[in-house]
């Protein structure tokens, strides 16, 4: 199941998040890339910090988040390398963000809005590993020079190459099939809530 938010300042992914161009399961430390900002009781780190735990229970909510990604002009989010999340650069339509991006991974009681749990099968777990990424540093988010500096210094980067700037029309497919068959709420489409729509759903949502 994926949930997806788009909040000021950062992207939100509710129970399972893939990083941004992360490649494979390399062993890496999590504490390399990703602070734990709230919730510690319920972290459990594993396999000398190769693969975390977060455990949910009726009183438990927990995050973590990654410590630095920018963000230019495409974003894409893989789970098991199929797309779940596409943030294109539509800020001529003003519907992109503009200020520095953190990933956050959660996983949280949300019986209010998303329907009753069973808590009869509680405790819940979440495993994450393969923290490692593969990308550009870029020494100032504020400063649009930076950003380009990631494409004309690294042309034969991987993140320069055309293939890596849109979907393919497999994962075009794939990302169309994820929306239809998993995603369960979209405050976009909830005209009772919100009758007036954010300004990023006028934004087209297929690729």
């Amino acid at each position: 199941m994926e949930s997806s938010y788009l909040l000021p300042g950062f992207l939100g992914f509710l129970l399972v998040v893939n990083v941004l161009f992360a490649r494979g399961r390399q062993e890496v430390s999590f504490y390399r890339n990703y602070n734990v900002t709230w919730g510690n009781a319920h972290f459990s780190s594993l396999y000398d910090d190769a693969e975390v735990q977060l455990t949910l229970d009726q009183t438990s909510v927990k995050t973590r988040r990654h410590k630095s990604i920018p963000t230019y002009d495409y974003g894409r989010f893989f789970v098991d390398k199929i797309p779940i999340r596409v943030f294109k650069n539509l800020g001529i339509k003003g519907t992109y963000p503009t200020q520095a991006m953190q990933v956050v991974g959660t996983i949280w009681n949300a019986e209010d809005w998303a329907g009753k749990i069973d808590w009869s099968k509680a405790p819940f777990t979440a495993h994450f590993q393969g923290f490692d990424i593969n990308g550009c540093v870029v020494p100032d988010v504020l400063d649009p020079g930076s950003f380009r500096g990631c494409y004309y210094n690294h042309r034969n980067a991987w993140w320069s190459w055309r293939a890596n700037q849109t979907l393919t029309r497999r994962q075009g497919m794939q990302y169309r099939n994820v929306r239809r068959k998993y995603l369960d709420y979209d405050y976009c489409s909830d005209r009772t809530r919100y009758p007036v729509p954010f300004p990023e759903c006028q934004a087209p949502t297929g690729i």
